[in-house]
């Protein structure tokens, strides 16, 4: 049976735990010094026992990857779809996920933060975007209540946000059990899945790692960096 030389380079990916980066095309209103401006935000926020989060929102429809056209026309199917809020650890923490049919807002974002406190202790520090439900007084009075610190990303940067990484395996784990009507009831399943087998957050912290030497043990900071760079010796 052959396979195309994309379908090969993700199973090695997959057995060789080798961390992927999403290709993102460069927004014009991102700010040049994007890096530099959430390098400093982070200063002074990362330290010893303080949890680190990566969170985000995405929509997974269950359909398969190509269009089907018929003519001119667009064959159309009504198709499930679920909106998807989820959260992964830098270092130490347990991932967060909670799945809604309805449109994501500040109550639901607020319900997910109960959920994150829920099941991790201590300090917690939260790197989301920008999106404006994630401004309000409410969330700002529940996050301060559960001692959630909320960190924005800079503007139309979402390489910067780990997570991201996640949602593609994601969808594309979606698209391709699409014929399967049980696939959305798995989604949970298959997040822990990957977060558990794969290693997103190496790249992330070869990038900062200066902030990261001020706020946590040597020790920790080198062993996942030392295992980034063998991945990513294997990969070549």
């Amino acid at each position: 049976m052959k396979i195309s030389y994309v379908t090969a380079w993700r199973i090695a990916r997959k057995r060789l735990k080798i961390p992927y980066i999403k290709p993102y095309k460069i927004d014009k209103k991102r700010p040049i010094d994007a890096d530099n401006i959430l390098r400093e935000r982070l200063r002074g926020v990362i330290k010893k026992g303080v949890k680190v989060f990566f969170m985000d929102e995405c929509g997974i429809r269950h359909d398969p990857s190509r269009v089907r056209r018929l003519g001119l026309y667009i064959v159309k199917a009504d198709y499930p779809s679920v909106n998807v809020l989820a959260c992964i650890p830098l270092f130490d923490g347990k991932p967060c996920f909670m799945l809604t049919y309805s449109n994501v807002d500040s109550r639901v974002f607020a319900n997910f933060l109960y959920l994150l406190r829920v099941g991790n202790s201590g300090n917690i520090v939260l790197i989301l975007d920008n999106a404006k439900f994630h401004k309000n007084a409410y969330v700002f009075s529940v996050a301060s209540r559960l001692s959630i610190t909320l960190l924005f990303l800079p503007p139309y940067s979402p390489d910067l946000n780990l997570i991201e990484l996640v949602w593609k395996d994601l969808k594309r784990w979606a698209n391709t059990y699409y014929h399967s009507c049980y696939a959305l009831e798995f989604i949970e399943d298959e997040f822990y899945y990957l977060v558990s087998k794969g290693n997103y957050t190496g790249y992330w912290i070869k990038k900062f790692h200066d902030v990261l030497e001020e706020g946590i043990s040597m020790g920790k900071f080198f062993s996942y960096l030392i295992y980034y760079l063998l991945t990513s010796f294997i990969s070549q």
